[in-house]
């Protein structure tokens, strides 16, 4: 299998999904604060994009790799800390 980092920026909520599929893990760079309903469990709060990002990445590496079926739901999530923040425009 191929590695593959990737960085996918979703321009309206201004954050970036960010993977390795040599590690399994998805990393989400976002500078907003978790939201309450979801402190234990930060990966829910993405798990709309992590759904669309496993849709279409698995149907890219089909093209490559025919019969390639893993779920990128059971990868590691890990969401980024101390981004630092442009804060003069």
């Amino acid at each position: 299998m191929f590695a593959v980092s990737f960085a996918m920026a979703i321009l309206s909520n201004i954050y970036a999904l960010c993977f390795r599929s040599a590690r399994k893990m998805l990393i989400m760079i976002d500078p907003r604060p978790v939201e309450e309903w979801c402190k234990d469990t930060p990966a829910l709060m993405y798990a709309k994009y992590t759904l669309g990002f496993s849709y279409n990445y698995t149907a890219a590496v089909n093209k490559h790799t025919p019969g390639w079926d893993e779920d990128v739901f059971k990868w590691k999530f890990k969401r980024a800390e101390n981004i630092a923040e442009d804060i003069d425009g």
